[in-house]
């Protein structure tokens, strides 16, 4: 066996491993718990909303692209729409790891400790979108999934972006605006080095976005022939702005902000995150830092402002555990300080004692919030 081929079989087996780590996570809940039902305070709406797509079309929900793939599966498998809405929590969330794990890969192409590191902990990360929130959730894995076509700096990478993304775009048109967001800071960064390379990854970033927003608007577009959608309440958030009680939503936005950051523990993460900026780099590195100023500007404007749950924006943070890994392992690969002793030399260290676990613990930190919360 070849050495290139021993490489694809390492991959494919920490690929494998991983998404049997994050699906044994995701679903041990039903199994332990009995549950036949989707988790969530958002899971008897897209049963809902499937249900009237099937009997009113898909243009009579406001997020068509979750109800769309669990009729086409429901259909196809001959399956329980419940069962398949509880399935697609469960396959989104593997799904964010792996594309996570793919993206990393890309950056430095022989470090698989990292790019697994940052899938797991990646994919327990998309549990607070798994826990309810479907149409957020596949949003995040079709971006993901998007920005790893990007990084292979092809013009058929960008193509499979746009459609990727377009596609995510279908199941939440509100975060698709945010993705656009970032692709436009990402692009704009390429463009400031002011390089050939950057230049034309600038140019493919910006020829992705547009035709994610022209494949989702005409999505849109064609939605429009069919009736229209229903004029209902579907969360509390919903029925404030609709009854005018905008200062009790305001105030709601920021408790539920002030409990939730406290369950995801991105604070404990931040540190690495800090830590493993400085060594991502190229089109990964562009990616990540703007997705880390869109983050931070997005919980700023809605703690503000109250027009958006900023919370929601730290649920779609996911640049915090991607960094967090590359920190991480940057740390537990730093090499140990030399004795600051003068009287006696310090004996001579083999090759593996030259380097110490500096904080080992520090990645079992970001995946309590996680656990906590499913």
């Amino acid at each position: 066996m070849t050495d290139s081929a021993k490489r694809t079989t390492r991959e494919l087996a920490g690929n494998a491993g991983l998404a049997l780590v994050l699906l044994v996570f995701f679903l041990g809940l039903f199994v332990v718990r009995g549950f036949r039902f989707p988790v969530g305070p958002d899971g008897p709406v897209y049963l809902w909303w499937t249900r009237l797509a099937a009997v009113d079309g898909l243009a009579a929900v406001e997020r068509p692209g979750v109800p769309g793939v669990t009729l086409a599966l429901a259909g196809t498998l001959h399956l329980p729409v419940v069962a398949i809405v509880a399935a697609l929590q469960c396959g989104l969330g593997v799904s964010v790891g792996l594309s996570a794990a793919t993206l990393l890969r890309e950056m430095a192409s022989r470090d698989r400790a990292t790019s697994l590191l940052g899938g797991a902990l990646t994919g327990l990360f998309a549990v607070h979108l798994v826990s309810g929130y479907l149409a957020n959730l596949a949003l995040a894995a079709t971006f993901l999934a998007g920005a790893c076509a990007l990084a292979l700096g092809t013009r058929r990478g960008a193509v499979a972006a746009s459609i990727l993304i377009g596609a995510g775009g279908l199941s939440h048109p509100q975060f698709f605006l945010v993705a656009i967001a970032i692709l436009a800071l990402t692009a704009g960064l390429a463009r400031l080095r002011n390089q050939p390379e950057a230049r034309s990854e600038a140019r493919r970033v910006v020829g992705a976005s547009l035709g994610a927003a022209a494949l989702a608007g005409v999505g849109f577009l064609v939605l429009l022939v069919g009736p229209a959608a229903p004029q209902v309440d579907t969360s509390r958030d919903g029925f404030l702005r609709r009854v005018g009680l905008l200062g009790t939503l305001a105030h709601l936005y920021r408790q539920r902000f002030l409990q939730h950051s406290a369950r995801y523990v991105e604070w404990i993460s931040l540190p690495l995150a800090i830590a493993g900026f400085g060594r991502v780099r190229g089109f990964v590195g562009r990616f990540l830092a703007s997705w880390g100023i869109v983050t931070a500007v997005g919980v700023a404007f809605g703690l503000a402002t109250a027009l958006l749950p900023p919370d929601r924006f730290l649920a779609f943070g996911y640049v915090v555990p991607l960094l967090a890994a590359v920190g991480a392992m940057r740390l537990w690969r730093a090499p140990a300080r030399p004795s600051s002793s003068l009287s006696t030399p310090a004996p001579r260290r083999s090759r593996s004692s030259r380097r110490r676990p500096a904080t080992p613990s520090a990645p079992l930190f970001p995946p309590t919030g996680s656990a906590t919360c499913w």
